[in-house]
């Protein structure tokens, strides 16, 4: 893997799970009192679930623009008929309703017996990623485990921070079947 992606990857987990300690408070950790990431329902997936989540973000005044997921409730998803009555699968061409999904191993399952899948969706123009300085790489050929072993140590470091500037313009969904 390359420095860049390792480092995005890291970014991509703070910003949906970070702790608020030594990582930004992510989206996932986010819910809970008034004004923070809406919480929805999609124990039952069916397009007229969906719409509730869609109908929860135009109250509050926010235009989703993207819906992530993990590649277990993609699956769901894309096997999902929208209702007896409609033709066609709640996600189809990459989209549910018109948003672009995307798949992350990233977002983790919600843990229980059994697990249950996660999806948030929301705009994602909302967060905004602060980053200070470039990213910093540094060798250190004489760490002594690595040196020990013929190797050469590389440590690469980001200074990055994450806000939200509105929580409510997303909701997360913790309880789809896998």
């Amino acid at each position: 893997d390359d420095f860049v992606q390792i480092v995005s990857l890291a970014l991509d987990k703070a910003l949906l799970h970070g702790d608020g300690i030594k990582e930004p408070l992510g989206l996932i950790g986010r819910t809970g009192l008034a004004g923070d990431v809406q919480t929805g329902n999609l124990a039952t997936l069916s397009w007229a679930t969906f719409l509730e989540l869609f109908e929860a973000l135009a109250l509050v005044n926010a235009n989703p623009n993207g819906i992530v997921t993990h590649a277990e409730v993609v699956t769901k998803l894309r096997s999902t008929l929208k209702s007896a009555s409609l033709p066609g699968y709640l996600m189809e061409n990459g989209q549910v309703g018109g948003i672009n999904v995307s798949m992350t191993n990233q977002i983790e399952a919600k843990a229980g017996t059994p697990n249950k899948g996660r999806l948030l969706m929301g705009d994602f123009g909302q967060v905004l990623i602060g980053q200070w300085g470039a990213l910093d790489i540094l060798a250190n050929p004489f760490a002594q485990d690595s040196f020990d072993a013929g190797a050469v140590q590389i440590r690469v470091m980001a200074t990055m921070d994450m806000q939200v500037r509105h929580e409510a313009a997303f909701v997360l969904v913790e309880d789809i079947g896998l």
